[in-house]
Parts: C-alpha cells; sequence; structure tokens
C-alpha cells in the first residue's frame, strides 16, 4: 500500500497491521473464510497473538479508522492468502510481520546488497515493495547476515517462496483479490514495446506534463511539486498503476541499458542545476532559452512559436513549469532521436523503466500482490 506523508501514512501502518490480523484470524482463529459479517473484535484480539506489527493500538484503530471497504479489502486478501499457503501448508506456522524486529534486520541486510550493487535500488520498495511478510516460525530467527548481494538473496527468497516459508505480500485496497506473483526467476519478464512521445494534452503551456507511450501503458513525467523539485515518471497501465521512477534511478537505467553511449549525450540533466537556472525565470539567460527552444522544436508536431515568442512565454511561467518541462522534454527527445536510440534499443529502455516502477527489475526480489 502506498505510503503518504501525515494522515496517508497513518492510514497505511494501519491498513498493513490490520492486514495482518485478518490473515492470523483466517489461518488460525476463525480458520474459514472471512467476510465483513464474520468478523468478531474477540476474535481479532487472538489473532493479535500470531502478529508482529508496529501499531499497539491496531485491534482499536481497525474498528475505529476503518471504513466498510477496507474491512471488505482485508477479508478478500486474508482469504487469499489462506488459499495461496493455508491449505497446502497446515503444519506451519506463521507470524505475521509489518515493521518488527524481523522486518528490520531484513530491510538492514537489503542495504549491504544494494551497496555490494552500487546502489542500484533507490529504496528498498524497488527492490520488493512487500508492505507485510508471512514468516513461518522456522525461519523467525533468521537474520540473513550470510547472504551478501541480491543474486544470492533472490535464489534463497524464491527457494522460501515456494515451500511458504517467508512471503512477501503487496498490499492495495481491493474489492477483488486479483494474485499476482512478481519476479519468478526464468520467468519471461514483461517486454514492452515503445509507441511514441506526447509533447502535451492540448496547449503546450496548458500543463507540466510530457508523456511517453507504450503499447500497455503511459509513463507521465512532471514535478510534483509547486517547486522546482520533485520531477520524477509516475507510470500508468495495466501492469503498473502508480509506479514511479524518479532522476537518478532513471539515469541509471538509461545508463545500464545504453552501456556504449556517453552518459553526457543520452543522460537527463542534473535537476538541481537546472533547478537553479530557472529560479527566476524573467532572468532566463539566452543560453537557456535557446536550448529550450531546441528541444521543443524538435518534438512539436504542430506549428512551432518562434523563439522570440517562445522566450517572451517562458519568462512569464513558474520555475516549477519550466524545469518540469525541460527535464520530460530531455526524456522525450532522447526517444525521438534515431542517432541515440535504434528502434530495438527503445523498446529495450522502456521496458526497463517500466519494470523498474514495477518492483520488477532484474534484481528485484520475487513477491505476491493482491489487489
Amino acid at each position: 500500500m502506498a505510503a503518504g506523508s501525515g494522515a496517508g501514512a497513518a492510514l497505511t501502518k494501519i491498513a498493513e497491521s490490520a492486514q495482518c490480523v485478518f490473515a492470523a484470524n483466517r489461518f488460525y482463529v476463525f480458520k474459514k473464510d472471512l467476510n465483513a459479517d464474520n468478523i468478531k473484535q474477540s476474535d481479532l484480539k487472538k489473532a493479535l497473538a500470531y502478529c508482529d506489527v508496529d501499531d499497539p493500538k491496531i485491534i482499536d484503530n481497525i474498528f475505529n479508522q476503518l471504513d466498510a471497504k477496507w474491512i471488505v479489502s482485508l477479508c478478500i486478501t486474508a482469504n487469499k492468502m489462506h488459499a495461496r499457503c493455508g491449505r497446502l501448508k497446515s503444519s506451519k506456522r506463521y507470524t505475521f510481520h509489518r515493521g518488527s524486529s524481523w522486518v528490520d534486520n531484513f530491510e538492514m541486510q537489503y542495504k549491504v546488497w544494494n551497496a555490494e550493487a552500487d546502489s542500484y535500488f533507490s529504496n528498498i520498495n524497488k527492490y520488493t515493495p512487500a508492505d507485510i511478510w508471512m514468516v513461518a516460525s522456522k525461519m523467525e530467527s533468521y537474520n540473513f547476515s550470510d547472504i551478501t548481494h541480491f543474486g544470492q538473496a533472490n535464489k534463497f527468497l524464491f527457494e522460501k517462496f515456494e515451500s511458504c516459508d517467508i512471503i512477501g505480500v503487496s498490499l492495495k485496497k481491493t474489492s477483488v483479490g486479483k494474485v499476482e506473483m512478481f519476479n519468478k526467476p526464468g520467468a519471461k519478464r514483461y517486454q514492452f514495446k515503445f509507441t511514441g512521445t506526447r509533447l502535451r494534452r492540448g496547449d503546450f503551456f496548458d500543463s507540466k506534463d510530457v508523456y511517453l507511450e507504450y503499447d500497455k501503458g503511459t509513463i507521465q513525467f512532471r514535478s510534483f511539486s509547486s517547486k522546482a523539485q520533485g520531477w520524477q515518471g509516475e507510470v500508468k497501465g495495466k501492469e503498473a498503476v502508480a509506479g514511479k521512477v524518479s532522476l537518478g534511478p532513471l539515469n541509471e537505467i538509461i545508463w545500464r541499458t545504453l552501456p556504449g553511449k556517453n552518459k553526457d549525450t543520452v543522460g537527463i540533466s542534473d535537476s538541481s542545476v537546472i533547478a537553479e537556472e530557472v529560479n527566476k525565470p524573467r532572468n532566463l539567460t539566452e543560453k537557456f532559452i535557446k536550448e529550450f527552444y531546441t528541444l521543443y522544436k524538435g518534438l512539436e508536431t504542430g506549428t512551432p512559436l518562434s523563439k522570440a515568442e517562445m522566450a517572451t512565454k517562458l519568462r512569464r511561467q513558474s520555475s516549477s513549469w519550466i524545469y518540469s518541462k525541460y527535464l520530460g522534454m530531455e526524456v522525450l527527445m532522447l526517444f525521438e532521436d534515431p542517432s541515440l536510440l535504434s528502434p530495438g534499443a527503445r523498446n529495450k529502455l522502456i521496458s526497463e523503466i517500466v519494470l523498474y516502477a514495477m518492483s520488477a527489475s532484474p534484481m528485484s526480489a520475487p513477491f505476491v500482490k493482491i489487489s
């Protein structure tokens, strides 16, 4: 479940902890499929004995903070979790973890693996978006310190996934309960095809968004701040709703995918440099305006503005708008310039971007998503 800030993060903590309690209720207390009509506070209190969560008031919060749709989602997901392992491995005893010392230990070792891999991931959610963990009793004391790199870690996690000893579960509020397995070794990975770029929807100055389009969705690039900061791509499609990639990881993906290219040629500009350039739009340099206009003219499919018209309009825009549009146009130009990317390379690159946003890159861990 995507964590926000403030109230959003608090609700995320409650919902994920509650999912542990509902799963434990399905496995060990009520022992039948759950629905909104058979949830009892007394059962959930008993189920808490099988959980290790970081919300000490979780039982009260379930009834005071979660609405009816959340209760339905928690029931559906708990039933799906039991169907995945409970019936097949009835002899196992699980603890359902969220924010526990077991999770902390795993996340500390992830940092070791990520350092060994030259910080391949920008954060642990791109390695595994698991919100909660099912851990069999024999794995409760496992501390991961014997594992030194992602290849070894992923092999171990897949073996434990297959034996239903350690299962990371990515959660979404749901009324369906679709179960998907991600990052199974040897499985055919998603491959996507680049289909085009979109500089604007409507007038060029109406929004600061630009878009990369592929056969199963769209990547929207923009700054999500009123300041010249927070630029990133958000992948939208049936495979990766709300998957995101920020500028640092995007450049790393570009350079890994295109190792023979000069980084200065194919990389996206340092965002802090661009933010400084556009700090005072009325004082934009002629050099920056020329660079901006070159990108714009190379991408505009309609009748382009003149350079003088663009300069006048740019100096009236916010620094956030100019910053967002400039970085976005650099991405689009990378895909549109045949001297930089062949058709095959474009497909490969957009696939790697989408896979990273999906937490399904070559180094990502196996996990189950229930949505």
